[in-house]
């Protein structure tokens, strides 16, 4: 059932927000999809990042403590790209992809 306020994907769960990405077929697919994945994860990363320095401090900081802190901020990352993220390493990697265009034929004038 789709209304003019939602698009059919958003009532309708059955049917996927975003087409899916094939599964890569070469190694050089595979690093290509891993790189966009990566590229996402870094920006989750620095979201978060800007994100945590909203939330007050306990006032029982340390250097370890904050070490910690990171590297959970960074797997957190991680693991909400390669779960789907945001859905930019989806673009990224259909863009990386896609065939590149063809470069224009110059033609001479005689």
């Amino acid at each position: 059932m789709s209304d003019a306020i939602f698009p059919a994907s958003l009532t309708d769960p059955a049917r996927p927000l975003y087409p899916s990405v094939a599964a890569p077929a070469n190694a050089q697919q595979r690093q290509m999809m891993q790189a966009a994945k990566d590229f996402e994860s870094l920006l989750v990363h620095e979201l978060l990042k800007e994100m945590k320095q909203t939330i007050p401090a306990s006032g029982e900081d340390d250097a370890a403590g904050e070490q910690i802190q990171d590297m959970f901020w960074s797997y957190l990352s991680q693991d909400v790209s390669n779960k789907g993220g945001l859905g930019l390493w989806k673009s990224l990697y259909r863009q990386m992809s896609a065939p590149a265009p063809a470069a224009p034929v110059l033609e001479h004038a005689s």
